[in-house]
């Protein structure tokens, strides 16, 4: 799992979400849009147009951390993937 496997979809505020459950159980939490820890932090057209994003990672339902990861690019995501799978 990489990366570029990562689904996004548009949510209702014009912002791009993800939400991966890992082979470890864990769900990855990549995001991006206006008001988030990204890259350029406003609503574009589509996800490929951002050079970082914000990421979280939860295990049923609780953060694992106490804060988000702002600014991960995706060199950064794959190192998470690869750490949390």
């Amino acid at each position: 799992m990489k990366f570029k496997n990562i689904k996004f979809k548009k949510n209702n505020w014009g912002n791009w979400v993800s939400s991966t459950e890992l082979p470890s159980g864990t769900t990855l939490s990549v995001v991006a849009g206006a008001g988030l820890y990204c890259t350029p932090k406003m609503n574009l057209d589509t996800y490929k147009k951002y050079t970082t994003f914000e990421v979280a990672l939860l295990k049923d339902g609780e953060f694992i951390e106490s804060e988000v990861r702002g600014w991960q690019d995706k060199e950064e995501i794959d190192a998470i993937i690869k750490e949390f799978s």
